[in-house]
């Protein structure tokens, strides 16, 4: 986790922490099966999309995606200033840019108030729904959950 945290001048939170001690990426098959990023795959990420949107070097990071759904969508940890903590979205990287997503008012709403409860709800309810606002959303997949 230095690596990330050095790379962006940033304290990323303690239960995202822990997760990388002991792993460095991970998949989680479900449903909706995301890769969880190792950090040098969250930092060239980051730089890509960056680069992509020209966002200025010198802006802080305050977007860390980190779970990849196999498309153009994304996990991540977002910085909100208002709340002074990290909070856990989707978004899709050709629909919002860093700039975008910074400011809570204008885009995107949060999935989890913490990477452990994102991580907790992936894993009890196989990857569905991806956001928990659609929990009773009629979903149409090739397997059910058996409780």
């Amino acid at each position: 986790m230095s690596v990330l945290e050095e790379r962006f001048q940033i304290k990323l939170p303690d239960d995202f922490r822990e997760f990388y001690v002991q792993h460095n990426e991970a998949l989680i098959l479900g449903r909706n099966s995301v890769l969880i990023m190792s950090p040098e795959q969250m930092i060239a990420v980051s730089d890509e999309l960056r680069d992509a949107h020209e966002v200025p070097k010198e802006l802080p990071h305050h977007i860390i995606r980190f779970g990849w759904l196999g498309t153009d969508s994304y996990f991540l940890l977002r910085f909100c200033v208002e709340v002074n903590d990290w909070e856990v979205l989707i978004s899709s990287h050709s629909h919002a840019t860093d700039a975008e997503l910074q400011d809570r008012t204008a885009w995107g709403t949060p999935c989890d108030k913490s990477y452990a409860d994102w991580l907790r709800r992936m894993i009890e309810t196989d990857g569905a729904p991806l956001h928990p606002d659609h929990a009773d959303e009629e979903e149409d997949f090739f397997v059910k959950r058996v409780a």
